[in-house]
């Protein structure tokens, strides 16, 4: 039982002021919302709303204390909300079903929550993910293609699974599941991938303790899906699976270098790269320079290619209209593939991380295939022209060398 969360009277925020609040969380501007509520002087549901986008402890006190002592405010619902992200990043399945359960008795028309509703009773059935062990570990990893792959213990069996911050939940083939003699069940429920290359039903499996170096997690949530159309669709058996966010939030760093090594839950100097990393709901996203511009793009080690988006297609219309080319580009996605029409830049120069990364061409995607508030999502063919890559989801910072 948790202790019951005691809260000063706070003085009251101008109008003004929390209006503008309102404004920096409606449109995602974490880093103007976290340097705008500094000290104990601001609403604590902003205060959780900054704290959750950086992977900060106190984001769930703050939020719960934002339901408890105000009920019936604007605010519970969207803290509603953003619990419920925070709990699936975790892994904390039963928690996040009922913050759901409540969105959904306060707002019966919320965007894909009966959908996501079917999915969490699915993985809830496991119980809350754990850590039962920690350890800073050295691993070799193997690049399959673009897809960096790890070595990992699945119930006992050695296996090797791609790494992917971008996937909101562990996942696996049909066959992967029947060699790890696990139990699959219905979920009743369909997934759909960023690239909206179609859906698929979700089907689901509990295991019961995956190890990573000196890691050891156990009751993971992941998705079963076929063998075919996916990214272990070539790879042998025992590499059909993905190690997505919620495990990988466990040992809260990562850095891997050109040599194929791969370190977790290694303590990351102070001062190692700038803030640029936050959560946005269940994406990594991080700040990337483009010329004296910052644009918004998904960290995605899970995707192969580097993908602009519709916002960049809209902010920058006239280098995409004077130098661009139509092509088409093939996605694929948990349901399948689709072609979808693009524009082809020769090249982009974008600073990922502090270094400077050529992305030659740059597919440009006029239509949203991902999040319109986002301009795209950095792939492996950026990342791997690091000689060093660290994500630091402590420091909330990636930094590539």
């Amino acid at each position: 039982m948790r202790a019951a969360i005691v809260l000063c009277l706070l003085p009251a925020v101008s109008p003004l002021a929390a209006q503008e609040l309102k404004a920096l969380y409606r449109a995602h501007r974490w880093f103007e919302l976290r340097d705008a509520v500094p000290g104990k002087e601001a609403p604590a549901f902003y205060r959780g709303a900054a704290a959750s986008a950086f992977h900060r402890p106190e984001a769930e006190e703050l939020l719960l204390g934002v339901i408890r002592h105000e009920p019936h405010s604007d605010d519970t619902l969207e803290a509603h909300k953003l619990l419920m992200e925070l709990y699936w990043r975790a892994g904390r399945f039963p928690e996040a079903l009922e913050h759901l359960k409540e969105v959904q008795r306060t707002n019966p028309e919320y965007r894909g929550g009966r959908n996501t509703l079917a999915a969490f009773e699915a993985f809830a059935q496991g119980g809350e993910q754990v850590v039962a062990r920690r350890g800073p570990s050295r691993l070799r990893y193997q690049m399959a293609g673009n897809n960096l792959v790890v070595p990992v213990s699945v119930n006992g069996k050695p296996a090797n699974y791609i790494l992917d911050t971008d996937f909101n939940i562990c996942g696996m083939s049909e066959s992967e599941a029947r060699r790890l003699g696990l139990a699959v069940r219905e979920a009743n429920a369909r997934a759909s991938g960023q690239a909206a290359a179609g859906s698929a039903p979700i089907r689901a499996a509990i295991v019961r303790e995956i190890a990573v170096g000196e890691f050891r997690i156990r009751n993971v949530a992941f998705t079963v899906h076929p063998d075919t159309g996916q990214p272990w669709a070539d790879l042998p058996e025992g590499e059909r699976g993905i190690i997505g966010l919620p495990v990988i939030l466990a040992p809260e760093t990562l850095r891997w270098n050109k040599e194929g090594e791969i370190e977790i839950g290694v303590q990351v100097p102070e001062g190692g790269g700038p803030g640029n990393l936050w959560l946005d709901g269940v994406d990594p996203v991080t700040q990337v320079g483009f010329g004296r511009d910052r644009l918004d793009m998904i960290l995605d080690t899970g995707a192969e290619a580097t993908q602009m988006w519709n916002r960049f297609a809209v902010e920058y219309a006239g280098l995409v209209r004077d130098r661009g080319e139509k092509s088409s580009e093939t996605v694929t996605g948990v349901g399948g593939s689709k072609e979808f029409g693009t524009v082809r830049l020769p090249e982009l120069t974008l600073r990922v991380g502090g270094l400077d990364t050529l992305l030659r061409p740059a597919e440009v995607f006029p239509k949203v295939i991902g999040r319109d508030r986002l301009h795209g999502a950095i792939g492996m063919d950026l990342l791997r022209q690091a000689r060093r890559v660290t994500i630091d989801f402590h420091s909330m910072a990636v930094t590539l060398e």
